[in-house]
């Protein structure tokens, strides 16, 4: 039977492909807990995709926004998507993105309790009780 295209439909997209990226860069305020936590998913990836992704890479820095003024932070965003670059920031905390691995949360509460609520919660699965281990 001849290929047709019927009324009302489109024609199939062969042979297209969606350019992937080339790798992510992501930037902590911490140097050691924000980044142990991310090399953790980066070394998931890896293992997951060990031989299938030719030219990937997941670069992470540890660095002090604290000391970057927020003219310059809203400036470096306004640069990235300029050239085509997605952004994506989280809370300051990265205690609370933690804490709701374990937890729903959906009132504010103080940086102090999520210290406190995350100690209980790694307490509970055997891990530090101490939020100053984080």
């Amino acid at each position: 039977m001849a290929n047709r295209i019927q009324t009302g439909k489109k024609p199939r997209k062969e042979n297209k492909r969606n350019a992937n990226p080339s790798g992510h860069l992501i930037v902590s305020e911490g140097v050691n807990t924000e980044v142990n936590y991310f090399n953790g998913f980066k070394e998931d990836i890896n293992r997951k995709f060990e031989g299938t992704i030719a030219s990937y890479t997941i670069d992470i820095h540890g660095a002090d926004k604290e000391s970057i003024r927020a003219e310059n932070f809203d400036n470096a965003i306004k640069m990235a998507e300029a050239r085509g670059i997605r952004v994506a920031w989280s809370n300051e905390c990265i205690e609370l993105w933690f804490l709701l691995h374990f937890s729903y949360l959906h009132t504010p509460i103080s940086r102090e309790a999520y210290y406190t609520k995350l100690s209980a919660e790694l307490k509970k699965r055997g891990g530090p009780a101490n939020s100053s281990k984080f």
